[in-house]
């Protein structure tokens, strides 16, 4: 009987730190920039859904603040930290150099999915935001 206890202790201890290791593998691993409805259907992508769920979490700044700077990240994701940290700390933004300058990246707008330079859109960003 103390062994179910156990058992059960271990698993509320262990799925919520899953679950946030998920959403920031999930993150770090966007590969298309999208802001508002877009598709043929005109919905939100799912990164989209993904970036906003950590944007309404606690921590977001500092989720944001390391994965701008973190080497796993991809562009694009950097590209979606960069919209999280203008949205609640802009002095954040400013103070960051855009890494990968020369890469481009993945942009979906409306039903159309093209390259741009990186350094254009987090330019873009950090002077307008992403609405």
């Amino acid at each position: 009987m103390n062994y179910n206890f156990y058992i059960i202790l271990g698993l509320f201890i262990f799925i919520p730190a899953r679950a946030s290791e998920s959403l920031e593998t999930d993150f770090y691993k966007i590969n298309v920039f999208s802001i508002g409805f877009n598709g043929f259907v005109a919905r939100k992508m799912p990164q989209q859904v993904l970036y906003e769920k950590i944007l309404s979490q606690e921590d977001s700044a500092v989720f944001f603040e390391n994965a701008i700077r973190s080497p796993y990240s991809t562009p694009e994701s950097k590209l979606y930290a960069a919209c999280g940290l203008w949205e609640m700390k802009r002095y954040m933004l400013e103070k960051i150099i855009p890494p990968l300058t020369a890469e481009r990246v993945s942009v979906l707008k409306a039903d159309r999915l093209f390259r741009e330079r990186f350094e254009q859109i987090f330019q873009s960003i950090k002077q307008h935001g992403c609405n």
